[in-house]
């Protein structure tokens, strides 16, 4: 019997994949790690994987933040970021209404995302956010969270911490705060959800005079995504890897090294070896004004002359996030993925220095593989 993704991840890495574990350990750790990794970086143009950027910091994509499993139907998502039409438009309130398919006989998961802009890269200002659902967009809201914002963020690569967790369900890497909230006992069939936020800034005394408090509260992004079973429906093995990952420009100045690739990996073996395949597709959910560059393998190690280049360009561009889906069938029909992991790698589009392209961000990543 082939292993299950228990048998096959250590101890270490479940203990790890905890997002407040896995912080924790990194703030103690993360001085030592930078002066190793920096020496390693200056004799070597290959760059560093598997870790969040080690200058900047951030929460490398897991499926153990995010889910996987096996269902008789589909991932749906949203990930369209909310437009402001006009220049008088408020970007600190933003209503979203989004329509489910009509042929959901079960949700097996469902995850709301929620993405705001703090107004600076370290600088703590203060602010919140108010997050109602309305589940059938009947008028009436459902369901409300409110968050606090009130932290700073620290560069690894400086001495600081990095990923800062908020609460359980929140945390912040470098001027962004995410959000994420489970919802699967609130998706139903054919169902229309409006989501509404609204943020602003907190005056608590601590600002002198109070205008030094400079939070921003743009609302980056909104996104749901949904598994679900239908009747009858074909097999489809899943995952949704979650973290809040950065390849930035900064990493490079500040070091001296080639641009930082992050990663991500899927664990497709799994798949029993008699179960066929009839397509493969796979989804970034980024955010950034510009699409970075994205790179496959399957087994082994990331080698630039091997490994799958994957299209550039993307299905939807916000001012500030956007989303790219790819079929990525054709790419590994001649690779075991039923045997070796599918890693999918990721970087900033550094053939252009200035503006949108210093920094990107991901901090979903979905892989979906159907059966015939």
């Amino acid at each position: 019997m082939k292993p299950t993704i228990k048998d096959r991840v250590s101890d270490a890495y479940r203990r790890l994949s905890n997002p407040r574990i896995a912080c924790e350990k990194l703030a103690i750790v993360s001085k030592t790690v930078f002066v190793a990794i920096m020496v390693m970086m200056a004799t070597s143009f290959i760059p560093v994987l598997g870790l969040a950027d080690p200058y900047i910091g951030g929460q490398s994509l897991t499926t153990d933040n995010g889910t996987y499993g096996v269902i008789t139907g589909d991932v749906w998502f949203d990930a369209t970021p909310p437009e402001w039409p006009t220049s008088a438009s408020n970007p600190n309130y933003v209503d979203k209404v989004m329509g489910l398919p009509d042929n959901i006989s079960s949700v097996e998961w469902a995850r709301l995302y929620v993405v705001v802009y703090s107004g600076n890269m370290t600088a703590r200002y203060h602010g919140n956010a108010t997050i109602k659902a309305d589940w059938t967009n009947d008028g009436s809201y459902d369901q409300t969270w409110d968050e606090d914002f009130n932290v700073s963020y620290s560069y690894p690569g400086t001495g600081g911490s990095g990923t800062v967790i908020v609460n359980d369900h929140c945390n912040r890497v470098t001027s962004d705060y995410i959000m994420w909230y489970d919802v699967k006992n609130n998706i139903t069939n054919d169902s229309t959800i409006k989501v509404n936020v609204t943020t602003q800034r907190v005056d608590d005394g601590t600002y002198n005079p109070p205008s030094a408090n400079k939070f921003d509260g743009r609302i980056k992004d909104i996104v749901l995504i949904v598994a679900y079973n239908t009747t009858g429906g074909n097999t489809t093995y899943y995952w949704v890897n979650q973290g809040h990952d950065v390849c930035s420009k900064t990493y490079e100045d500040m070091t001296g090294n080639p641009p930082f690739m992050g990663n991500t990996t899927f664990s497709t073996s799994i798949i029993p070896d008699d179960h066929d395949i009839r397509s493969v597709e796979l989804t970034s959910i980024y955010l950034a004004s510009a699409n970075g560059y994205y790179n496959l393998t399957v087994g082994g190690n990331y080698d630039p002359d091997t490994s799958i280049k994957l299209e550039k360009g993307y299905d939807i561009q916000g001012r500030y996030a956007g989303v790219k889906t790819w079929d990525i069938t054709s790419n590994v029909s001649n690779l075991n993925i039923k045997t070796n992991d599918i890693t999918f790698h990721y970087q900033r589009d550094y053939s252009i220095n200035t503006g949108y392209n210093t920094t990107f961000k991901i901090p979903l990543a979905i892989l979906e593989v159907h059966d015939p």
